[in-house]
């Protein structure tokens, strides 16, 4: 099993790819964490002792996605500490 990441910026409804990449990063960790149904901690030690193989993992067949709100202008230069607003609709 194994994920990709896609970051995708949406322009004026035009979809376009600004990183992917296979780590896991906040946004990521958010949706793909939830879908583990094995015990982490077993997962992380055996991991850490050398025995990954010895166990497995069991993942939600559910999909997941995040969606990230970001200031005009990102990922170039743009304003920080906006408030946000819009939510309501």
């Amino acid at each position: 099993m194994g994920f990709i990441f896609i970051g995708l910026m949406n322009v004026n409804g035009d979809p376009y790819v600004i990183e992917y990449n296979v780590r896991m990063g906040d946004p990521e960790t958010e949706v793909v964490m939830p879908r583990i149904e094995s015990d982490l901690l077993e997962l992380l030690w055996h991991c850490a002792n050398g025995k990954l193989s010895e166990t497995g993992i069991i993942v939600s067949q559910l999909s997941a996605s995040t969606v990230i709100a970001v200031s005009g202008g990102y990922p170039g230069s743009y304003k920080k500490g906006l408030e946000i607003s819009g939510t309501e609709k």
